[in-house]
């Protein structure tokens, strides 16, 4: 696994992957840990883009430790997390280095058979490949410049 100087996870590339019949899929062994086993949490929720996003374990802490600090009081941020973690799952790779997904997730991303799995630095989206093709060409940006966001990032 590549990680950074103090020991952060990265996540870059893309790799095609096909899904068995019991939507398993292999996960890259770059992108996996030491020790990494079917207990280890990696976070996989639908992603408003039409993929799935798969945390790894030590975002899932992160995430963790600010949703516990959400009281019962706050109804209108309870109910948005029920919305964001009903949908998703915890997955971990079993001794082949297969991820499995649940119906839901794979019917939110239209995986068929074939995936791209794409590493954005900090998580993992999973596509069909259709899907992503056209997500990258047509989708709008938002304003977001390939220059500005390298600007911002300092690259």
């Amino acid at each position: 696994m590549a990680t950074t100087k103090s020991g952060k996870a990265i996540f870059v590339g893309e790799y095609s992957r096909p899904m068995d019949d019991k939507r398993r899929l292999t996960f890259p062994s770059k992108w996996r840990f030491s020790g990494d086993d079917e207990d280890t949490a990696y976070l996989a929720l639908p992603n408003p883009n039409g993929s799935i996003i798969l945390y790894p374990p030590a975002m899932v802490e992160q995430v963790y430790e600010k949703v516990s600090q959400t009281g019962m009081a706050n109804q209108a941020r309870q109910r948005v997390l029920t919305k964001i973690f009903r949908a998703g799952e915890s997955v971990g790779c079993d001794k082949q280095g297969r991820i499995s997904l649940s119906e839901k997730l794979v019917a939110h991303a239209g995986i068929k058979k074939d995936t791209v799995l794409t590493g954005n630095l900090t998580n993992i989206q999973i596509w069909e490949p259709e899907r992503l093709r056209k997500w990258s060409e047509e989708g709008d940006d938002g304003g977001e410049s390939l220059n500005d966001v390298l600007t911002e990032l300092g690259l």
